[in-house]
């Protein structure tokens, strides 16, 4: 179940969005499939960088495909920054 989980007062976070995101698929966010881009951005928009990739590496769509591994690399070394790197 997605949402808060004390009183009405609680206010939703990020793993909250997320995880109410992706209670719909893909085809939800791209008009049955057209518009495979609109579901990356909602991944990406939603900080989840390893669904972005996942999704964009199944995708065989000129610029999309592409578009896999231009991202893949900084976001995947983006996830082994230490925070305290990050200014």
């Amino acid at each position: 179940m997605c949402g808060p989980t004390g009183g009405a007062a609680d206010p939703y976070t990020l793993a909250d969005l997320q995880c109410y995101l992706n209670q719909f698929k893909p085809a939800h966010y791209s008009h049955g499939g057209r518009e495979p881009l609109l579901y990356a951005v909602v991944l990406l928009l939603s900080v989840q960088p390893r669904g972005l990739l996942a999704f964009l590496a199944q995708v065989r769509r000129g610029s999309a495909e592409c578009s896999a591994r231009w991202l893949g690399g900084p976001l995947h070394v983006g996830e082994n920054v230490p925070s305290s790197r990050i200014t």
